[in-house]
């Protein structure tokens, strides 16, 4: 409230009330995460969303729906660089013009069971390791048993790398 004296010394207070949700900030980020050859469900999954502008890269983490459907408000507005991971995809990187909704689906490379955004004898191990076993983080086709399959998987994309930030 405010109190003002108007023409002849005439009291007045006046009163200013806003209403409604503040305006959200930042981008909103939508789409698809999947990896090639993974026939499971992403449900619950967390993917590892980077955002980096100049210098500074933040993180985020989303929750996927069972079809690798997300939607995450990142902070950041223009252009940007952003990286996801979610293993046992390799890590990808895009550039985009973040404002107001943006849809982007990322496709990832499958294989990197051990997550360390490359596919290698490391990899290979951990399939080998856990042969018949339903260790869900070696298991690279989602069908909860590690087998021939799994490993055809790291063989063929044996040697690749993921995209860094």
């Amino acid at each position: 409230y405010e109190a003002y004296q108007l023409q002849g010394g005439v009291p007045a207070t006046f009163a200013l009330q806003l209403g409604g949700a503040a305006a959200p900030q930042g981008t909103q980020l939508q789409g698809t995460i999947s990896i090639s050859s993974y026939a499971g469900s992403y449900s619950g999954r967390q993917a590892t969303v980077r955002v980096k502008q100049g210098t500074t890269i933040n993180t985020y983490t989303t929750t996927l729906a069972a079809n690798g459907s997300y939607s995450l408000r990142v902070n950041e507005t223009g252009n940007a660089e952003v990286w996801v991971k979610l293993a046992p995809g390799l890590a990808r990187k895009v550039s985009l013009n973040l404002n107001g909704t943006v849809t982007q689906n990322f496709t990832l490379t499958n294989g990197d069971v051990n997550n360390d955004n490359v596919v290698d004898d490391a990899d290979l191990l951990q399939i080998l390791f856990n042969f018949g076993s339903n260790n869900a983080a070696s298991d690279a086709n989602g069908d909860n048993v590690v087998d021939d399959a799994d490993l055809l998987i790291v063989l063929f994309n044996f040697g690749s790398v993921g995209d860094g930030l």
